[in-house]
């Protein structure tokens, strides 16, 4: 067929369906307008405020893990023990003589250490005094000078003992006991739950009273584990009871927990996570009671009126119902007037 034939066909084509090529173009370049969505603002309902206020909590919590929550006070005995009963302390003062004596005795066993033939400088160093790195408190008669003593032990108990023979480490730790005693002194060791999760123990003390303390390892980690299993749970629930049961349980666990781990040596890191785990107590009965409100009123839209004459807050929880069924409501009709487009188009092309 020729070119000039084809263009004649074309021709009446045109004649006879004269607004076919034009439907064609229009359905081709026919765009469907799609409205921009809204975002919906919602209101800070109480449950929600309580939300943000238990995470808060939470955080604190996690923070003073790293706090002193063990606090223990240990005194010298006449036995040259240590001991947490302060009635069997050894509390009667030295004489400036038995100072003298002590600082003569502790040089004498500092000038004696051997050094070891074993000894490797790239092996680790090991404490052999039990109270070393601990905070010593002395208590001596007025008039009586003690500071070279007590510095002298100071260098006794800081000396690196893993270069010197066994015999002679056992000489000076023992002098460095008597010239305590000679001060009488008292030791109070500090402990955080991190520490003690880190060292498993107090830091190479062997004193009376402290395997008590710290013996269950796993109430240590149950402390640590569970205000982060918490936080997790609140962030990801938002709409239902979880978090707040959790709450309250992780509340009443923990509280548990510090009692039985620390009492009666108590510190100042204890406290006050007691103080946020009553709060946080307190926060979930109240985010269970105003999530128990909220959903009645969203389930009885009818009350309203009487909700929003006494409990005006939870009416909110209400209105964001409303907003966000409106909104799919609305979405709805724009996606069928849009299915009913595209069908009249489709129609308009077969014609």
């Amino acid at each position: 067929m020729s070119k000039k034939e084809k263009n004649n066909i074309n021709e009446n084509k045109e004649k006879k369906y004269p607004n076919m090529g034009d439907a064609r173009i229009n359905q081709s370049k026919a765009k469907v307008a799609v409205p921009k969505q809204k975002r919906i603002r919602l209101l800070k309902t109480p449950t929600q405020i309580i939300r943000g206020f238990a995470v808060l909590l939470y955080a604190v919590i996690i923070f003073l893990l790293a706090s002193p929550f063990m606090s223990a006070t240990f005194y010298i005995t006449e036995d040259l023990e240590a001991t947490t009963d302060p009635e069997k302390a050894y509390s009667e003062y030295s004489t400036q003589e038995q100072i003298d004596e002590a600082e003569k005795n502790l040089q004498q066993a500092l000038d004696g250490l051997e050094k070891d033939p074993d000894y490797d400088p790239r092996a680790e160093s090991e404490i052999s005094v039990s109270t070393m790195g601990m905070d010593w408190r002395y208590n001596v008669a007025e008039g009586v000078n003690a500071e070279k003593l007590a510095n002298l032990v100071e260098k006794a108990k800081n000396t690196d003992r893993s270069m010197y023979t066994e015999e002679s480490v056992k000489k000076l730790n023992s002098a460095v006991i008597r010239a305590q005693k000679a001060l009488c002194s008292t030791v109070r060791v500090t402990r955080s739950i991190i520490q003690l999760i880190l060292s498993g123990s107090v830091n190479g003390t062997d004193l009376e009273g402290v395997g008590n303390i710290v013996v269950n390892v796993l109430l240590i980690y149950v402390l640590a584990v569970l205000p982060i299993v918490g936080v997790l749970i609140t962030l990801f629930d938002r709409k239902r009871h979880i978090k707040n049961i959790s709450g309250m349980m992780i509340s009443l666990l923990c509280l548990m927990d510090i009692f039985v781990m620390v009492y009666p040596h108590i510190a100042i890191g204890a406290v006050m996570t007691i103080t946020a785990y009553i709060l946080l107590f307190v926060l979930s009965v109240g985010g269970l009671y105003a999530k128990q409100q909220e959903d009645y009123i969203v389930s009885h839209p009818e009350k309203e009126s009487d909700f929003t004459q006494k409990h005006p807050q939870f009416v909110k929880a209400l209105i964001n119902f409303k907003r966000v069924n409106m909104k799919k409501t609305l979405d709805e009709e724009r996606e069928e007037e849009r299915e009913r487009e595209e069908k009249r188009a489709a129609k308009k092309g077969k014609k």
